[in-house]
């Protein structure tokens, strides 16, 4: 028999498959390069962590890399036949690298990391450069919420400024306390009230008028209430208070400046009219007569200043003879409120129409009456002294009788102050002057008869 021809087969190649040694050191050495990684990315100088390697990605080259080594190379047009040891260490050795332990090595270090990547760009916007540690960390985190440490030189200014407002609180309570005691103490309690009267307010009407309130003194008793008691009489205008230490009071009303007198024909009254041109109150004709005698009076004691012993005794016998005929006789009418408004420095408008109606405290509403009054305190107090009285049927038909019997049409009150220069002129460089006409001040008239 021939013999059997040898079959010849390839030589064998064995593999050898990675050792748990080597396996642990693929994953040991891996776990050095994130643990690099972090370290890099929680230094507080770096604005950013470099990027973690997760499990997945980690597991994954892991099983490249054992891939390549495990791998064996196979030659063209040959099949490899590994023993069978060789080939379950192949298929069980690889699964052993699981990728759940390296996600626990690698995720730890990341989630350690980062808290401190929160708090260092906090800390770097409020201006700090710390070393990462457990106090840096701290204060950046107080910091990054916005708590501030009190500086350590405050808390002495902070207290010294609480003393020093409770001591100020303190001295305006101590102020005000004294202040009320003083204020109701009976050392300053009115015993004595003075009032005094006026040229028509009586001292007896202005008493009944104040009602000081028993136990006030002289620091709390209500000077509004004094005054508005006494402004219920018209003819006051203001109140003045005087405190006289320690327990009397004076009071002392103040009259309304009378302006001009209204004689109304039809009543046979005669009305104040107020520099605020207000009616006042209506007057007392009756007591006019008494003015003019005592006007008699000083007109006697000042020709007897200037005359002889035997001028003296000539005067004193006019003035007796004056007083004898105004007792006999009163003024009445027209020339009862001339003495009047002679006796109150004041003007006296006449021919007052029916229709004024006048009233106590009330504005002046006639319009021929406010022109009148525009006159009366439109001249001067030298010029107002010559007029005896003005006219007022209507406002154009206004005219000035004067002292010296000289008649003035002055028409509406315009230009005023002008026409007033024109009468004083014709008055000094005319003689026998009689009537004047200024209605119109640029174009006036005048009228005279020849002086002997």
């Amino acid at each position: 028999m021939a013999p059997a021809a040898r079959v010849r087969t390839a030589p064998v190649r064995t593999y050898v498959a990675p050792t748990k040694k080597a396996a642990s050191d693929l994953v040991s050495s891996s776990r050095r390069v994130q643990k690099k990684n972090v370290a890099r990315a929680g230094a507080p100088h770096r604005r950013s962590a470099a990027p973690t390697v997760s499990a997945r990605s980690a597991g994954a080259a892991a099983a490249r890399s054992s891939r390549k080594v495990a791998a064996p190379s196979q030659a063209a047009g040959r099949t490899q036949v590994l023993p069978a040891m060789n080939q379950k260490a192949a298929k069980q050795k690889p699964t052993k690298l699981k990728p759940a332990k390296q996600k626990r090595a690698v995720t730890r270090p990341a989630a350690a990391a980062q808290p401190s990547l929160k708090k260092v760009p906090a800390a770097k916007q409020g201006g700090l450069k710390l070393p990462v540690s457990l106090g840096a960390k701290r204060l950046a985190g107080n910091t990054a919420r916005g708590v501030e440490r009190p500086r350590s030189g405050a808390a002495p200014s902070l207290s010294f400024l609480h003393i020093a407002v409770a001591a100020v609180l303190a001295g305006i309570v101590v102020i005000g306390i004294g202040a009320a005691i003083l204020v109701n103490s009976g050392f300053f309690a009115i015993t004595e009230v003075v009032v005094n009267g006026s040229a028509h307010v009586p001292q007896a009407t202005a008493s009944q008028l104040v009602d000081v309130p028993e136990g006030a003194t002289l620091f709390n008793v209500n000077d509004s209430e004094v005054t508005e008691a006494l402004e219920q009489n018209p003819w006051v205008e203001s109140v003045h208070v005087e405190r006289r230490f320690p327990h009397t009071l004076v009071i002392t009303p103040q009259e309304r400046t009378v302006a001009a007198i209204a004689y109304i024909v039809s009543d046979d009254v005669a009305w104040a009219i107020s520099s605020e041109k207000t009616w006042i109150a209506p007057l007392s004709l009756s007591v006019a007569a008494d003015d003019a005698s005592s006007q008699a009076d000083d007109a006697a004691a000042d020709a007897a200043e200037g005359a002889d012993a035997d001028d003296a005794d000539d005067a004193a016998d006019g003035t007796d003879q004056a007083d004898t005929a105004s007792s006999s006789q009163d003024l009445t009418g027209l020339d009862a409120a001339i003495a009047l408004a002679r006796a109150s420095n004041a003007v006296l408008l006449t021919d007052v129409g029916t229709d004024v109606d006048p009233s106590s405290g009330k504005e002046v509403t006639s319009e021929v009456v406010l022109a009148g009054l525009a006159y009366a305190m439109g001249f001067s107090p030298e010029f107002r002294a010559q007029i005896k009285d003005i006219s007022i049927p209507s406002v154009e038909a206004i005219s000035a009788n004067l002292e010296n019997g000289v008649e003035v049409s002055l028409g509406k009150p315009e230009d005023i102050q002008q026409k007033e220069q024109v009468v004083k002129r014709l008055l000094e460089q005319e003689q026998g002057v009689t009537y004047i006409n200024v209605r119109v001040a640029d174009a006036y008239s005048f009228r005279s008869v020849p002086v002997s």
